[in-house]
């Protein structure tokens, strides 16, 4: 019954924070000596197709342990003890991708790429060729468009978009609790694979 009512808040909880997520699954792996005490040995979730903030995600599976809740707020709100680590796949689409950089708020993000890589003002499309980003932007003043392939990777826990012609290459900004562990294209999907920081 009461491992129930944690499933039943952090699913809440997780709800909360989309605004659309499909296919939500839980298993939680403690004792229930351990779980009594708020403390939850290990977890694994899988959700599809989920909106974050507009940032849009084909799938997702998430696995963490040592996770200790603060009991007493259960069930209305979930709050940890601690700060812990989660590890996550992330898979999404092209145009998946692209509907997201295109969206007001991670438009800004679109517009960085562009002109950092493609020396362009805008982004007008993003599709997945050859395991390679194909990014086309827009230059207003000349009024032209341009297109490059872009390389995805990973280097010092940082995600990474190369310039396959001339090997510019751009930093993607994000929190210092996010480590990307690996990050690669494979047939119309990005695939990243990331551990974070929960605080507590």
């Amino acid at each position: 019954m009461f491992i129930r009512l944690i499933e039943s808040s952090l699913k809440f909880w997780i709800r909360s924070k989309c605004e659309t997520i499909s296919d939500l699954k839980f298993s939680i792996n403690t004792t229930a000596e351990s779980l009594l005490k708020g403390n939850i040995n290990y977890l694994t979730l899988s959700a599809k197709r989920i909106n974050f903030k507009e940032l849009l995600l084909d799938s997702i599976k998430i696995s963490a342990g040592n996770i200790n809740l603060k009991l007493n707020y259960l069930p209305n709100k979930i709050s940890f003890v601690k700060e812990f680590i989660i590890n996550l796949k992330v898979i999404t689409s092209g145009s998946s991708l692209e509907k997201t950089l295109l969206s007001p708020n991670w438009k800004w993000l679109g517009e960085l790429i562009s002109k950092e890589l493609i020396e362009v003002d805008s982004l007008k499309s993003i599709e997945i060729q050859d395991n390679k980003l194909k990014i086309t932007g827009f230059c207003k003043i000349r009024k032209i468009e341009n297109t490059c392939y872009i390389i995805l990777s990973s280097n010092d826990e940082k995600l990474v978009l190369t310039n396959s012609k001339n090997s510019k290459y751009l930093i993607i900004p994000m929190e210092d609790s996010i480590c990307i562990k690996n990050a690669f294209l494979e047939e119309d999907s990005l695939n990243i694979i990331i551990e974070a920081k929960i605080k507590s």
